[in-house]
């Protein structure tokens, strides 16, 4: 029977009765619990019609419709539900609406164009706004297949006016890119970017592409583009626009600037000012006449419906007093006749009696307790349930957590069974665990059915974030723009000017132009830009300008020389002590630890895996680890901490994890106890918020050995605080310790394992050019099911702060508004506490103490508030799943590196996450506010602005790995530069061969790229530069055939460049100083060719007639004779001396 039971009860059978005989105006009481989602499977699996379930606005319809597909999964039904949310709060905003709503909305509309959709879940505002009629639905879908007649330009026109944003290089979702023949899309319904090859008017191909390296992953035979629009943007469609808009505002004209639908990024009003066009709208109830209406808390839709129509009236006014037209009242934007139509007929699930007559239909389902971890109280309710003679169930998605659940109550003499099937039914008192991902429960007394969720009994909270899974293949020129400083290897500091076209024997040449001192100039040719770097800056200073034909810079590069080799020497040596310092081999993993890691209830990320194996494999050495973790807040750094953690206690040592502040002190305590709840593990906390006498319990518990983890603050650096058997310490964030702290933890450290977390992220080169002098995990892959962050930079708002707020409170969440002025920070604080009276807001800054601080930031935790207003001090490192909006006041007066701070502070949980960065008035902006304001709009996740932050912070994580002495040195010679030569003095100490040597090359052919192949410069300087910094010949073929994946056909002159970056590589490997080309012949200077090599040079020149003179120079004839030939051959040609 399982889940069926509720066919057989007699309230359901009645209900089945009434819909099939066509009774209306019913209505269904005691769906208590999470029952809802249930039930609704279930009605779905019986129905032949569709649904239309209509929720209160301020419900979550993701995490409803979440819950009906894993039920739906149980019952193994094959049936489509959708969502169709509200644009937004505010119809007459004039910000864009969320892509990920637009996405939503228009895979309904597909779907009602397909004929497709089973449950449809929405709310009053989602639902009565006007849709596309059916015959203009197909306008709003581009259908994409192999072989499809298309012409180019019909297609690029075709996705402007279906408003995605055209970009030189697709980042996001809903941008699209064109380059010849070919057109990236990069749809909001797809995991990846979509590559569209054209050719002969036709397509070619159709292949998904990676974000991070651009290049191409699987091919595809159709795909279906949506519109980010709800109207057809056809020229037709625009017209009628227009004579209906003239007809309402008469005397209003258009023009590109007011036009409403003309931008990529169009307001929210423009969403429902397309609906003036009546005849090309309708209903989505009339594209659905045959569907079941279902209200659920129907007297709850309705107020909250006509308050919210009231607060429209009240905005609709003040934009006629504003004289904002072209606008539209409440009445004209909503189909409000649609609803009295509808809700007298409807089904309503609703526990009290409504104004309307209906009949009603009991049922009994409760809500089941909820345990929060306590297992054993959980064990003793399944025991009476048991006795009792109850069928229960209990839902788990990890086999390891089933087998540790079956094996506690076998402890406690509970008969228990797995089971894949949900039809199951209990034998003999046995509680049955159903493999399957059910969050909460219920229990149907009347059936004696008691069904328990994961998370009625567990209740860690999945956090995921919103950044890319891997960085992007992309130098810092992809972002360098005329006046940007540079840094040339032989020259020093300079301006970068751009790149200039000049002609050298009779041959255009492509080149970086860079200025400096005094007016003078350098032209470096394209192919030798690997001697070039961006110059990074690591303070708010700019660097001087060097002079050409000077010493100063062969000075500078000296002294940083000397500098960055003794820090190397001091890190060598100390690494070497470490590892010759004796300390607890820890026993492999057993069959607890095993447990332990079948318990994790994600899967876990490939950088994860391998930070996890790095640091078991430490703690089973003889000597004692001390391993830097490194990796943003929520990607998985305190899992691994866990595991080395219970691997410890397991082997009877205790652990101690050091935290630089209470609140994160008390967030790791929960997040141990809660992953360890299923074990014998005692885990306690000693910090102030603790009293005295539980200190001092905790204290003489710790000393017996009792306590197997304590986390704590500083408080566990002090004297009274003694272990029985200390074998692991867990630091986080150590660079947040004072000097006197620090000294104390490098006591603590002496002789036992050491694992030190970090957020603040350290530059992959830095990480690679220290392997062997420092042992470092770095986790930079997120969590899967991440969402992009909504980022919104508008003028400042009350009305759009009042929305913003309201719209989080709505879904349960919790808000952060940074306002960083501490002198009128409490009135911010007032002005949203009248703006959304259901708000409690609590204010923190860093004039408070910190104890008051603390209790605040733990009330806010604690759910006590729900709207923290905060200067800059949100801590790093406090993890809050539910804080999902950020407001950010006077947005201009923020670095990048702070505002990309600032906004990875939320985006931490399933839920779509919202950042508003608000700013005054553009027109009072300062330049360079405008600027800083434009590479914010682009804060897409591989954008420019991403960059320059992440950047700023890799910085900063260099500086606390490698200590402040080194500042100076990076801002004499740039970040970039000073990587380089640390990375040299590295491999030097470890007896790696430098090669430092250049070979002037002059072939005499043309080695550009055509500015029509790639038009955009930054990209041209990208292959460039990576074409003349190639590792080996594979990397050669690479960049081929990625050029022509991303660009389409290789021009001659760029498979000359390949080719030529191929001929580079092997002269500087074999040393060649120079290879020329006079005529046919090719000419190479080869002064100190070795034995070997010198032999295979005289055996080739025997071969190709060759010669060679008394000056050491090698002249062999050339057989091709035009330049692509002649290049191959000289690229043979070394290859027979190198191999």
């Amino acid at each position: 029977m399982g889940l069926n039971f509720l066919l057989s009860l007699p309230a359901w059978q009645e209900l089945e009765k009434a819909i099939k005989s066509g009774r209306k105006s019913l209505r269904l009481s005691g769906l208590g619990g999470s029952s809802l989602p249930f039930f609704l499977a279930s009605l779905l699996g019986r129905l032949d019609r569709p649904i239309i379930f209509i929720e209160p606005q301020r419900r979550s319809l993701v995490s409803l419709a979440e819950e009906i597909n894993n039920y739906s999964k149980c019952l193994k039904l094959n049936k489509k539900v959708e969502i169709l949310p509200s644009l937004g709060d505010d119809p007459y905003a004039d910000i864009p609406p969320s892509l990920e709503v637009i996405s939503l909305r228009l895979k309904v509309l597909n779907q009602l164009r397909l004929g497709k959709i089973d449950l449809l879940l929405t709310n009053l505002p989602g639902l009565l706004k006007p849709v596309p009629a059916r015959n203009e639905l197909k306008e709003l879908f581009l259908e994409l297949e192999v072989d499809q007649p298309i012409d180019r330009d019909w297609l690029i026109q075709k996705l402007r006016q279906f408003g995605l944003a055209e970009v030189d290089l697709v980042t996001s979702a809903g941008e699209f890119a064109w380059r010849g023949g070919i057109v990236d899309v990069f749809s909001p319904w797809m995991a990846s970017p979509l590559r569209i090859e054209l050719g002969a008017e036709k397509i070619i191909s159709l292949r998904e592409f990676d974000l991070a390296s651009q290049r191409s992953l699987r091919r595809i035979n159709s795909i279906v583009v949506p519109a980010l629009r709800e109207w057809p943007a056809t020229e037709d469609f625009l017209d009628s626009w227009k004579k209906r808009a003239g007809e309402i505002w008469p005397g209003l004209s258009f023009d590109d600037r007011n036009f409403p639908f003309i931008s990529s990024e169009v307001s929210l009003s423009a969403f429902y000012l397309a609906t003036i066009v009546r005849e090309k709208f309708q209903s989505v109830l009339a594209l659905m006449p045959e569907a079941l209406i279902i209200f659920n808390e129907i007297t709850q839709v309705e107020t909250e419906w006509v308050e919210w129509l009231e607060g429209l009236e009240r905005e609709y006014e003040s934009a006629l007093k504003e004289k904002r037209i072209p606008v539209l009242s409440p009445r004209e934007i909503f189909l409000r006749e649609e609803l009295n139509r509808i809700k007298r007929d409807a089904l309503v699930i609703q526990d009290f009696e409504t104004e309307e007559e209906r009949q009603t239909i009991s049922f009994s389902f409760q809500a089941v307790p909820r345990f929060q971890n306590q297992i054993p109280f959980f064990l003793d309710y399944l025991k009476k349930l048991q006795e009792e003679r109850e069928q229960c169930f209990l839902c788990l998605s990890q086999p390891g957590l089933r087998e540790r659940m079956m094996a506690l109550l076998a402890e406690k003499n509970i008969p228990a069974r797995g089971s894949d099937d949900l039809h199951d039914w209990p034998r003999q008192g046995e509680i049955i665990l159903w493999s399957a991902a059910i969050s909460h429960g219920f229990a149907c007394p009347s059936a004696r059915f008691y069904l328990f969720g994961e998370r009625d009994v567990l209740t860690e909270e999945r956090v995921l974030v919103s950044r890319p899974g891997r960085r992007p293949v992309i130098s810092h020129f992809q972002d360098l723009q005329a006046g940007d400083y540079v840094v040339h290897n032989d020259y020093g500091i300079g301006l970068f000017a751009g790149l200039v076209r000049l002609q050298i024997d009779g041959i255009n040449r492509e080149f970086m132009e860079i200025h400096y001192r005094d007016g003078d100039k350098l032209y470096v040719p394209v192919e030798d830009l690997k001697l070039v770097q961006r110059y990074t800056p690591v303070g708010p200073a700019l660097p001087p300008l060097d002079k050409l034909g000077t010493q100063s810079w062969e000075k500078t590069k000296e002294r940083t020389r000397k500098a960055v080799e003794k820090l190397a020497r001091d890190l060598l040596e100390l690494y070497a002590r470490r590892k010759a310092t004796p300390g607890y081999s820890f026993s492999p993993g057993g069959f607890w630890e095993e447990e332990f890691e079948k318990t994790f209830p994600y899967e876990e990320t490939e950088d994860q895996l391998k930070s996890i194996q790095e640091v078991k494999k430490d703690m089973e050495s003889p000597s004692p680890m001390d391993r830097l973790l490194c990796g943003d807040v929520g990607f998985g750094k305190t899992e691994v901490a866990m595991r080395a953690a219970f691997k410890a206690v397991m082997d009877g040592k205790q652990v101690a994890v050091l935290c630089p502040t209470t609140v994160l002190a008390s967030q790791h305590l929960k997040t141990f106890r809660q992953r360890m709840a299923l074990f014998p593990v005692r885990i306690e906390a000693l910090t102030r918020l603790q009293s005295r006498k539980e200190q001092a319990r905790i204290l003489e518990d710790l000393k017996k050995g009792l306590v197997d983890i304590v986390i704590g603050t500083h408080r566990l650096l002090s004297k009274d605080v003694k272990f029985r058997d200390l074998g692991l310490l867990i630091i986080d964030e150590e660079q947040r310790f004072g000097v006197r702290q620090k000294e104390k933890i490098k006591k603590l450290k002496a002789s036992i394992d050491v694992l030190t977390m970090t957020a603040t992220p350290i530059p992959r080169t830095l990480n690679m050019s220290l392997c062997g002098l420092m042992d470092i995990s770095l986790i930079e892959t997120p969590p899967k099911d991440r969402l992009a962050i909504h980022t919104v930079v508008s003028p400042f708002n009350t009305k759009l702060i009042a929305s913003a707020i309201r719209q989080e409170l709505a879904r349960g969440g919790q808000v952060y508004y940074v306002h960083n002025q501490i002198e009128d920070i409490d009135q911010v604080a007032e002005m949203i506490q009248r703006l959304v009276p259901e708000a409690k807001p609590v204010v923190i800054h860093g004039q408070m103490s910190s104890l008051q601080l603390e209790r605040r930031m733990m009330d806010f935790i604690n759910q006590k508030y729900n709207v923290l207003v905060s200067t800059t001090i949100i801590e790093n490192g406090i993890d809050i799943p539910l804080v999902n909006t950020l407001i950010v006041d006077l947005a201009d007066r923020f670095g990048l590196s702070q505002l990309y701070q600032l906004r990875g502070r939320v985006g931490r949980s399933s839920r779509q996450a919202y950042a508003y960065f608000l700013v005054p008035p553009f027109y009072e902006l300062t330049p360079q506010a405008r600027e800083r304001l434009k590479a914010l709009k682009e804060f897409s996740e591989l954008g420019s602005g991403f960059r320059l932050a992440a950047r700023d912070l890799e910085i900063r994580g260099a500086g606390n790995l490698l200590g402040p002495q080194q500042h100076g040195l990076m801002e004499a010679v740039g970040f970039d530069y000073f990587m380089q030569l640390l990375d040299q003095a590295v491999r030097q100490l470890k007896g790696e061969e430098i090669e430092e040597s250049k070979c002037e090359i002059n072939l005499r052919v043309d080695i550009r790229i055509p500015e029509d192949y790639i038009p955009q410069m930054n990209l041209r300087l990208n292959f460039y530069k990576r074409l003349s910094s190639l590792q080996n010949l594979e990397e050669m073929e690479l960049m081929r055939q990625e050029m022509e994946d991303r660009f389409g056909s290789l021009p001659p002159t760029v498979i000359n460049l390949i080719t030529y970056g191929g001929i580079k590589y092997l002269a500087e490997k074999l040393k060649i100083k120079s290879l020329d080309r006079v005529g046919y012949r090719l000419l190479i200077n080869w002064p100190f060719p070795g034995e070997d090599k010198f032999k295979k040079l005289i055996n080739l020149l025997k071969k190709r007639s060759g010669s060679f003179s008394p000056q050491g120079i090698a002249t062999i004839p050339l057989k091709e004779n035009d330049e692509g030939g002649l290049l191959s051959e000289t690229l043979t040609i070394l290859r027979e001396l190198f191999y």
